[in-house]
C-alpha cells in the first residue's frame, strides 16, 4: 500500500501544476509573424497571437515589441493621421505595447520606416520572450516617406544578406520585395493611400 502514496501524489499533483502553468505564455505555442513588415501609414498590420502551454489563446496579455537592438528602425509620431494607433510607443525605452485581445491576438498596425537586417526585433508577452526577428520597411531609409529613393535603396540589396530589404519576410532580397516598396510609394505618416503606376503610367489610388 506504501508504494501507491507516492503514485497517488503525482497524479494528484498533475491537475495542480497544469492549473500553475495555465494564462502563462508559450513561446513554443505562440505565434510571430516571420519578419515585421512595416509602412509609415500603417498599411501592413503584425498579428501576434499569444497562447499558453495548453495552446490556449490568452486574453489581456501584454504584448511588447522591443526594437532597441533595431537601429535603423523609426517609428512615426503616436496617431499623427488623426486616429488612433492601437498601440502605446515609448521612445526611450524603445517599445511598442498593446494587450492581446479575446483570442489572443495583438494587431499592430505599425506606422514606422527603417528596419534591420539581423533579429534586432524582440517580441515579449507577459516579459515571456516569444521570439526575435529582422524588420523591413517600405520605407528603406527611415525618413518616414516612400519615394524613389526607397525603390533604389531595396534594388541595391537585391541578392545580398541585408535582410531589412526583405519585405516579404522570405529570407531573400529579391524583385518582388522591391515590387513592394514601388507599391507604396507615397505613403507617408500621415497618408496611408498608396499610389501604383499601372502598366500603361497612368495613377492608380489603392485604400487599404
Amino acid at each position: 500500500m506504501n508504494r501507491l502514496l507516492p503514485l497517488l501524489a503525482a497524479a494528484l499533483a498533475v491537475p495542480f501544476a497544469s492549473s500553475a502553468f495555465a494564462g502563462v505564455p508559450s513561446a513554443f505555442n505562440s505565434s510571430i509573424p516571420p519578419c515585421l513588415e512595416t509602412t509609415p501609414g500603417g498599411n501592413i498590420v503584425s498579428t501576434i497571437i499569444v497562447r499558453d502551454l495548453a495552446s490556449i489563446p490568452i486574453a489581456g496579455t501584454l504584448v511588447v515589441i522591443d526594437y532597441s537592438q533595431c537601429d535603423g528602425f523609426v517609428p512615426c509620431a503616436p496617431n499623427g493621421n488623426g486616429l488612433p494607433d492601437g498601440y502605446i510607443i515609448d521612445p526611450v525605452a524603445r517599445t511598442i505595447r498593446m494587450f492581446s485581445g479575446p483570442q489572443g491576438q495583438a494587431p499592430f498596425h505599425l506606422r514606422a520606416g527603417g528596419g534591420c537586417s539581423g533579429n534586432g526585433i524582440h517580441i515579449y508577452a507577459d516579459g515571456v520572450l516569444l521570439g526575435s526577428m529582422h524588420a523591413a520597411s517600405a520605407d528603406q531609409d527611415g525618413d518616414l516617406s516612400v519615394t524613389a529613393a526607397d525603390i533604389a535603396a531595396v534594388h541595391a540589396k537585391i541578392g545580398s544578406a541585408d535582410l531589412s530589404g526583405d519585405l516579404d519576410c522570405n529570407g531573400v532580397v529579391n524583385a518582388i520585395d522591391e515590387g513592394l516598396v514601388t507599391h507604396y510609394v507615397g505613403v507617408t505618416c500621415l497618408d496611408p493611400t498608396e499610389a501604383q503606376p499601372r502598366s500603361w503610367g497612368s495613377v492608380k489610388l489603392i485604400y487599404r
